[in-house]
C-alpha cells in the first residue's frame, strides 16, 4: 500500500473500531482549588459567597483558631496525673548488733500523691477553668462568623467590581470600534471636507479610545486578582463571572427599609456583638477562678517506708503515712489576677457598648449611602444616559451627512462616554452600599 494512504486508513480504522466513549472529549481540567478551570459556566454571586465562606483564607485561619480554643477546653479539664515515689537507701556507718538477724542498713520507700487532683475538683477550680475556656470558645466561634461576614461582603464587592469592569471593557471596545470607523471616514473626507488638523484630531481620539480599552482590561485583571484572593484560589485562574448578576435592582429588604428596622436586625445578627459579649463572660469567669485560686492547692499523699527486713528488730519498722501538702497564701492572695479580671470585665462592658455604637454608625452610614447611590443610578440610567445617547446619535447622523462640524461630534462622543463611565461607577457604588448594609446588619438580602 502506498504510504500516502497508510495514515488516512489507520485513522479511519481507529474511528470505526474504537469502543463507545473512547473518543469522547476528556473531562474539563480542574484547578488545584477544584473550581473547574475548564468549565464554561460563569461563577454566580451566590457561589462566590459560598466559596468565600468555606475557602476564604481569613475564614480558614479563624476556623483553625476556633479549633484551638476548643482544644483549650480539653486542656482546662485535664485531670492531674498522679505521682509515685520509689526510694532505696542505706544507713551510713551502721553496724548490725549481734544476734539481730532482721537488722539491715537498707531502706525502702514507696509513695504516691494525687498532685492536688482531689482538692482541685472539690474546690471547683477545674470547673472554673473550663468555664473560662468555654467562654473563649464562644468568642472564637463568634469571631469566625464575624470574619465570614466581612469576607463575604468583601467578596461580593469584588465580584461587583469584576462584573462592572467587564462591562467597562465591552463599552471601551465599542467606543474604540466607533472611533476607528470615524477615523476611516475622516480619511475619506480629507482634504475635501475636513482639514489636516481635524483629521489629526479624529485619529488622536481613536488612539485615546484604544488606550481606554487597555486601561479597562488592566483594571479588570486587577479586580480578578482581588476576587481570586478572597475566594482562596491558590492555583489556576479565576472563573468568569456573570455581569447580569449585577443588573440594577433593589433588594426587597431595602425597598422600604428604615433605620430602626435595620438597627434591630443588626443587634440580632451581628457576630461582633457576640464576640464582645463572650469577652465579658470570659472576664467574669476569670475573676471567679482568680478568687477561687486563693484557696490553697492541697495534695494528698501516702507513703510506705521501712529499713530492715524484720519488722520487730528493724531500724525503721514498716510505716505507712498519709500527708497533705499545701501552699499557704501568705504573701500572695492572687490580688493581681483578681484586679486584672475586674479590669477585663470593665473593658468588655465598654467594648460591647462600643460595638453597639459602631453597629448604629454602620447602619446609618450604609443606609444613607444606599439611598444616595440608588437615586444617582436611577437618575443617570433613566435620564442622563438616554439624553446623552440621543444627542450623540443626532450629531453623528448630522456629521455623516456633513451637516455638523467634526468638533460637535467628538464632543458628543466624549460626553456620552463620560456619562457611561459615570453610570458604571454609580452602579459599583450602589452595589458596594448594598453589600455594606449586608455587613452592617449581619444578614444577606434576597436577589
Amino acid at each position: 500500500m502506498p504510504l500516502c494512504f497508510a495514515a488516512p486508513l489507520a485513522t479511519f480504522l481507529a474511528l470505526v473500531l474504537a469502543p463507545d466513549g473512547a473518543l469522547a472529549d476528556p473531562p474539563p481540567a480542574r484547578s488545584a482549588d477544584g473550581l473547574g478551570a475548564g468549565t464554561t459556566a460563569p461563577l454566580t454571586l451566590a457561589k462566590a459567597a459560598e466559596l468565600a465562606r468555606t475557602r476564604g483564607l481569613d475564614v480558614l485561619v479563624a476556623d483553625a483558631q476556633r479549633r484551638g480554643a476548643e482544644a483549650d477546653v480539653r486542656t482546662a479539664g485535664t485531670l492531674q496525673n498522679p505521682a509515685i515515689t520509689v526510694g532505696f537507701g542505706k544507713a551510713v556507718k551502721y553496724t548490725r548488733p549481734d544476734g539481730c538477724t532482721g537488722c539491715s542498713p537498707w531502706q525502702y520507700v514507696v509513695g504516691a500523691s494525687d498532685q492536688g487532683l482531689l482538692f482541685d475538683v472539690l474546690a471547683g477550680k477545674r470547673a472554673l477553668r473550663m468555664d473560662v475556656a468555654r467562654a473563649a470558645v464562644d468568642g472564637a466561634t463568634a469571631s469566625r462568623r464575624d470574619v465570614e461576614r466581612i469576607v463575604v461582603a468583601q467578596t461580593k464587592a469584588a465580584y461587583a467590581q469584576v462584573a462592572l469592569a467587564m462591562r467597562a471593557v465591552q463599552f471601551a471596545e465599542t467606543q474604540e470600534a466607533s472611533m476607528a470607523s470615524a477615523a476611516a471616514l475622516a480619511k475619506v473626507r480629507f482634504p475635501q471636507v475636513i482639514n489636516e488638523g481635524e483629521l489629526a484630531r479624529v485619529e488622536a481620539e481613536h488612539f485615546d479610545a484604544a488606550t481606554q480599552v487597555d486601561v479597562a482590561k488592566a483594571t479588570l485583571a486587577a479586580n480578578r486578582a482581588s476576587l481570586g484572593f478572597l475566594l482562596g484560589i491558590r492555583g489556576g485562574s479565576v472563573p468568569e463571572v456573570d455581569p447580569a448578576e449585577l443588573d440594577f435592582r433593589v433588594p426587597a429588604e431595602l425597598a422600604n427599609a428604615t433605620q430602626e428596622g435595620l438597627f434591630k436586625s443588626a443587634l440580632d445578627h451581628r457576630p461582633d456583638l457576640a464576640v464582645a459579649a463572650a469577652a465579658g463572660r470570659r472576664a467574669q469567669a476569670s475573676g471567679a477562678l482568680a478568687r477561687r485560686a486563693v484557696f490553697p492547692d492541697v495534695a494528698v499523699g501516702v507513703q510506705y517506708q521501712q529499713q530492715g527486713i524484720d519488722g520487730a528488730q528493724s531500724i525503721q519498722p514498716p510505716t505507712v503515712a498519709v500527708a497533705l501538702t499545701a501552699v499557704l497564701p501568705v504573701f500572695s492572695q492572687r490580688q493581681g489576677e483578681i484586679e486584672r479580671a475586674a479590669a477585663d470585665g470593665e473593658a468588655a462592658t465598654w467594648g460591647l457598648a462600643r460595638a453597639e455604637a459602631a453597629v448604629l454608625a454602620d447602619v446609618n452610614s450604609g443606609l444613607g449611602g444606599f439611598v444616595a447611590a440608588r437615586s444617582r443610578v436611577v437618575r443617570m440610567r433613566d435620564q442622563l444616559l438616554p439624553a446623552r445617547k440621543k444627542a450623540l446619535d443626532v450629531v453623528r447622523a448630522q456629521y455623516d451627512r456633513g451637516a455638523a462640524p467634526l468638533m460637535d461630534w467628538l464632543d458628543a462622543q466624549r460626553t456620552y462616554a463620560t456619562a457611561n463611565r459615570e453610570l458604571n461607577e454609580a452602579m459599583a457604588e450602589f452595589w458596594a452600599q448594598v453589600f455594606a448594609l449586608e455587613a452592617a446588619t449581619g444578614t444577606e438580602f434576597s436577589k
